[in-house]
């Protein structure tokens, strides 16, 4: 999951896991632990928290920089 601090955040439907740390590769894993999607973050601070909307379609993406990113599922 990359090093240093670890940052989790599941899916309102308990589906989806999104992971990620200081190397600042989000990835999304299903509940058996198997990768679903990974991207980098186009953000240069640390991340800071990750949250997903009510619906699992959008995930956002806090920053050091106090940066909101949004990353669309669909």
């Amino acid at each position: 999951m990359g090093y240093g601090q670890c940052l989790s955040a599941w899916s309102p439907d308990s589906n989806l896991i999104a992971v990620c740390g200081d190397n600042k590769v989000i990835r999304i894993l299903d509940r058996q632990g198997k990768p679903v999607l990974e991207f980098p973050s186009n953000q240069q601070t640390r991340i800071e928290g990750l949250c997903w909307d009510k619906d699992n379609d959008s995930l956002a993406i806090l920053t050091a920089s106090n940066v909101i990113s949004i990353w669309s599922m669909g």
